[in-house]
């Protein structure tokens, strides 16, 4: 059998040599009887030549690697409208320029209202006090000691949404829906913390605090804390970045991103709720952000080419668990198209969904709406500020926090698009 496969191996490469020989030769003569042919023609793919004219010496490796300098403008985009001084900011993700579910961690969006601290791991300690039998402070070494969990799933301010009043001067999906990420966290849950402190039989509240400037506080039902919440030391398989809350920070499952502590320094467990910061939401709003859904393209930032073959391209999320459906409307909402949904449909993470659709070159209105396992369905306009308590058209002055109305994108002849 050796002897036999030798022979064939042998064989193959005797046929391969041939075979380049005679291509060399075939090359030569074609060059030799053609050569200002050869001049003027287009280079093939398969041409040595043009190989080597796309390649690049390489001198050392790149520490980290970066994009292509073609894709410079996938970029989150900061907006100072929303920032109330100088030491907050807002970085809103890049929603329609991505693939997938999961949200780069260069691209993940940000806010920050007291700076971003520069934190040494190894001086670093979360305090845990409070009603706990043993109370603890752990450095990061021993956080990470502790079994380890990954979860899927989105974060999101309360603000996304908050700019219906403004949708004329600025539109597009970054500024309609781009306070929003979903990653893999990797951290230890609450409840292994919890089992590690011992919690009294009178715990009802976790107050966890940050090491930032503004010193951000936030109040949880120890019921949700033992539930799902985590505190993450890792995103999409790197350690967080320093305004991703680096080294800890809070993963708190659908609720509201100020749940999401980071720069986390301290967790406080009391018999009751205490407001820890003026204008806390409790009792204003649940912290639960609901069923939502938006098209990435086309859109604003991503207006079609002509009239033909397009793809439907779009995300869907509820802080609630999973998505049932989610369907497209291309005639303003009158009839509607049941879309299918990319796998894995995770529970409180980002579904993306995608729809062959050809357009005829006709104005269009379209939209899209999501409705999670619950059975909540996205809400247009009218139906949102209804249930909000709205009595006119003006929202400047009115919290409108938590939008999850369905977005509207108006195309006209030319392929341009517009929030309507």
């Amino acid at each position: 059998m050796i002897r036999n496969s030798t022979k064939a191996v042998n064989r193959r490469r005797f046929l391969v040599g041939g075979a380049q020989l005679l291509a060399g030769s075939s090359l030569a003569g074609a060059a030799s009887a053609g050569a200002s042919q050869a001049a003027t023609a287009p280079i093939s793919h398969d041409d040595p030549s043009g190989r080597r004219r796309h390649s690049v010496i390489v001198t050392g490796n790149e520490p980290y690697g970066l994009p292509s300098r073609h894709e410079n403008h996938v970029a989150r985009q900061g907006f100072r409208q929303i920032s109330g001084t100088a030491e907050s900011s807002v970085s809103l993700t890049p929603l329609h320029d991505l693939s997938g579910a999961l949200t780069p961690n260069g691209v993940f969006f940000e806010h920050c209202h007291g700076g971003c601290p520069d934190i040494d791991p190894a001086s670093h300690a979360l305090v845990i006090h409070g009603l706990v039998g043993r109370p603890a402070v752990l450095s990061l070494a021993e956080i990470e000691r502790m079994p380890c969990v990954d979860r899927i799933c989105f974060t999101e301010c309360a603000a996304n949404g908050s700019l219906p009043s403004d949708r004329d001067q600025i539109g597009g999906v970054r500024f309609m829906r781009g306070m929003l990420g979903c990653a893999q966290w990797t951290g230890v849950t609450l409840r292994v913390l919890f089992e590690h402190v011992g919690l009294r039989p009178n715990a009802k509240w976790l107050i966890a605090e940050s090491v930032d400037a503004a010193a951000t506080r936030y109040a949880l039902p120890i019921e949700k804390a033992l539930d799902d919440v985590m505190i993450a030391y890792a995103q999409n398989g790197e350690r967080l970045r320093p305004r991703q809350g680096y080294p800890l920070r809070l993963v708190v499952p659908g609720w509201e991103g100020r749940a999401w502590v980071k720069w986390l320094r301290r967790l406080e467990v009391d018999d009751h709720f205490r407001s820890v910061a003026p204008g806390d939401s409790a009792g204003v709003h649940p912290p639960v952000q609901e069923v939502n859904s938006v098209i990435t393209s086309p859109s604003p930032e991503k207006p079609l080419g002509g009239a033909g073959a397009h793809t439907i391209r779009g995300l869907a999320w509820s802080g609630k668990g999973r998505i049932e459906r989610v369907e497209v409307s291309t005639d303003g909402g009158v009839s509607w198209i049941m879309v299918p949904l990319q796998e894995p449909v995770l529970p409180k993470a980002l579904t993306r969904f995608y729809l062959p659709w050809r357009w005829d070159g006709d104005p269009v209105l379209m939209l899209s709406r999501a409705i999670d396992e619950t059975g909540d369905i996205q809400p247009t306009m009218e139906q949102w500020r209804a249930a909000r308590g709205f009595n006119s058209g003006n929202l400047s002055n009115s919290p409108i926090y938590h939008n999850n109305s369905i977005v509207t994108w108006s195309i006209d002849r030319a392929g341009s698009v517009e929030c309507i």
